[in-house]
């Protein structure tokens, strides 16, 4: 009977000999995937702590490419800016009895003569279009294009109407500004660097 018990018994402790042989397995194998895991993590760079926005800007998002693309396009536009000439006085006296609007009259003529200068790059072959002008709040009256497909240029228009025929929906090879005053238009050809027209060009629908 005595004998038995101690069959039983040693049984036991075999069977719990088993278990603690598969536990400590189970141990090993948990250690060394967390050792892995470790030398993964270890290898990955983290982000770095910070707001969320710090950690974005680490990584651009893809609307970053045409920005980055457009550094070179606006370094080019900087440096042409660097040449443009003060306005000539000539230039101010043209402009000297503008009154209407917010800018001053020669806030106007730099304007024009700015923009002249931008349309004198283009025609130079240095840009493909120029920098937009500065908003003015006076409407326009006058049209000056200097260049337009099937068109002599440079000319110059007094309606709107003229004007968007001749330029037609901008997306063709057209170079063209408009003003408030036939002074502003002077002083943007004298920046293009090419003759004001003597008179309008006469336009009627059939054309």
């Amino acid at each position: 009977m005595q004998g038995s018990r101690i069959d039983n018994l040693s049984d036991k402790v075999d069977s719990l000999s088993g278990r603690v042989d598969t536990l400590g397995e189970q141990v090993s194998s948990l250690a060394r995937a967390v050792e892995r895991l470790s030398l993964v993590i270890g290898s990955s760079p983290l982000p770095a702590s910070g707001p969320a926005g710090e950690a974005s800007s680490a990584y651009p998002a893809p609307s970053d490419t045409s920005s980055v693309s457009g550094v070179s396009r606006s370094s080019q536009y900087n440096a042409l800016a660097e040449e443009i000439p003060v306005v000539p006085d000539f230039c101010v006296a043209l402009c000297g009895r503008l009154a209407a609007g917010t800018l001053s009259a020669r806030q106007r003529a730099e304007r024009a003569w700015e923009s002249g200068c931008w349309a004198k790059f283009v025609l130079e072959g240095r840009i493909q279009k120029p920098r937009p002008s500065r908003p003015c709040d006076v409407a326009n009256s006058i049209y000056v294009v200097l260049r337009a497909q099937g068109y002599l240029c440079p000319l110059y228009v007094t309606s709107a109407s003229a004007y968007r025929a001749i330029v037609g929906d901008f997306k063709s090879d057209t170079l063209s500004h408009g003003f408030g005053s036939q002074a502003e238009a002077k002083v943007y050809c004298a920046g293009a660097g090419v003759a004001f027209p003597s008179a309008p060009r006469q336009w009627t629908s059939q054309q």
